[in-house]
């Protein structure tokens, strides 16, 4: 079996929780929890003695552990994005999350940081931005690409060749039609059906 990879979570509640549930069943281990809501964590951390306020390179060394970025995001807010800066600048590596259950074609490209949840399916020549999510059970099909920084919610649908630029935000069970292209921060309601341009 390979060596480990180490990782710090930043942020301990529902996302990072599912995340955690993904690696626990891979060759990961979790060495210490970033987090300020120490009430806000999730029981599922509950064996993870290690809590630290922030990242100290001097103690967590670049070289030595990833991150995994267990905040979401929801429209409108940057709180992901600015951990993503901040570690960053660090020159700190995101660990890329993906699900032994979901469906990643060989031939897509995913970027650094990326989370692909349980279910999800990411098709042939499929491009996936870094620190981006693909949430459960989200179908992203052939020749389809999604920029940095965006969240495909549960159960959305993108048609082949769509386009999502960066920061942009897709709700559960939307549906993007063959060929649309979304701008830089879209924000598609959950059960939307997009069939232009946007």
């Amino acid at each position: 079996m390979s060596d480990q990879v180490e990782v710090i979570f930043i942020g301990a509640g529902g996302h990072a929780s599912v995340l955690y549930d993904i690696i626990s069943k891979q060759n990961y281990s979790l060495k210490a929890i970033c987090s300020r809501s120490e009430g806000r964590f999730s029981n599922i951390f509950q064996s993870v003695n290690v809590n630290i306020d922030t990242i100290d390179p001097v103690l967590f060394e670049p070289t030595t552990y990833k991150l995994v970025n267990g905040v979401g995001y929801m429209p409108y807010s940057t709180s992901r994005f600015d951990i993503w800066d901040r570690y960053k600048q660090l020159d700190y590596t995101f660990a890329s999350i993906v699900a032994c259950s979901s469906d990643v074609s060989k031939h897509s490209t995913l970027g650094e940081g990326v989370q692909i949840m349980k279910r999800a399916v990411i098709n042939v020549n499929a491009k996936i931005g870094a620190n981006t999510i693909i949430n459960t059970g989200a179908i992203i099909e052939h020749d389809s690409e999604i920029g940095a920084s965006c969240h495909i919610a549960p159960g959305a649908v993108l048609c082949g060749n769509v386009k999502v630029d960066d920061y942009s935000f897709i709700g559960a069970g939307a549906t993007i039609f063959q060929g649309v292209t979304l701008s830089k921060h879209s924000v598609i309601p959950a059960g939307a059906v997009i069939s232009r341009d946007q």
